[in-house]
């Protein structure tokens, strides 16, 4: 696809607030710093989840609706000569049967399967398994995957011996909230430790998780995920050098739809495979530990 056209965009899911807060960037009134260009949200589905009552959902329709869109509950609708998918399905327990859908029905449109890849380990590989059997392009993150601040802290200590970031985490309506919310945190970990780990050791307090995770060599990443506080930053650190990393506050999704314009465009996805499996191994060692109370290791 050339960079000149507007890219026709199909939704799948109400129930998360990333169908609006993406449609806004896209074509909504917001300040020009948060404006991404050339994509347009044409239609979304909407159906029922534990993750947004039908209340909810009839706000964001309204939303979506004053904003040109196209609501329907058909998602054959939602995808009919679309140029690109984005999957915006707030409970990853349909991740997986969403995106066969999309694949059956729309095999050579690029998808954007929003965070976290699936429910759990097993159902990960089977999307990752499936997307490379239907030679789908596609990809899956959390926006923390790019940072600003946390790309300039790469490019000073691109292989950092320890990493230490803090964020935000919370309960999920259904399933696994390590998963559901841990996922921010692993992106940042595996973006910058890379592929490779060993074992994970994770405790829960009345303030959220503490996971630790150990590297080949002796390197390791610990991440602080805390309930009700909503700052997020770190520090990476080699043999002789430490360097801080903190998001400045605002948005923190508009590096990641630049990606994400590139690659609806035509580039390549701007992550590999390999690297969102194992951010799920992470997240299923995390959780495995949480049941045991001892170091896990990490099943890719």
């Amino acid at each position: 696809m050339t960079s000149g056209k507007e890219i026709k965009i199909g939704m799948i899911g109400l129930d998360t607030s990333h169908c609006i807060e993406f449609t806004k960037s896209f074509q909504g009134d917001v300040p020009p710093e948060q404006k991404i260009s050339g994509m347009r949200t044409v239609a979304a589905m909407r159906f029922p989840s534990v993750f947004q009552a039908e209340s909810g959902q009839d706000k964001r329709q309204q939303q979506l609706e004053q904003m040109g869109v196209k609501v329907t509950h058909s998602l054959e609708e939602a995808v009919r000569g679309m140029d690109a998918i984005m999957i915006e399905i707030n409970d990853p327990a349909l991740h997986l049967e969403y995106f066969r859908k999309v694949v059956e029905l729309a095999p050579a449109v690029p998808m954007f399967l929003d965070k976290p890849l699936a429910c759990d380990l097993t159902q990960g590989r089977q999307i990752i398994e499936l997307a490379r059997q239907k030679k789908v392009k596609m990809f899956s993150c959390s926006g923390l995957r790019f940072l600003p601040a946390l790309e300039q802290a790469r490019a000073e200590i691109p292989e950092p011996l320890l990493c230490h970031m803090y964020g935000w985490f919370n309960k999920a309506a259904a399933g696994s909230s390590v998963v559901w919310y841990g996922v921010h945190a692993m992106e940042v970990i595996e973006r910058t430790m890379g592929r490779g780990a060993q074992s994970v050791f994770c405790r829960e307090d009345a303030r959220g998780l503490v996971a630790i995770v150990q590297y080949p060599g002796g390197r390791r990443a610990v991440a602080e995920l805390c309930m009700g506080l909503w700052d997020i930053g770190g520090r990476l650190q080699s043999a002789d050098r430490c360097v801080q990393f903190r998001h400045p506050g605002g948005p923190f999704n508009l590096a990641m739809l630049l990606k994400l314009r590139e690659f609806f465009q035509g580039g390549e996805p701007p992550v590999a495979l390999e690297d969102m499996l194992e951010i799920q191994a992470l997240e299923d060692a995390a959780e495995r530990s949480l049941a045991s109370g001892k170091e896990e290791s990490v099943r890719v």
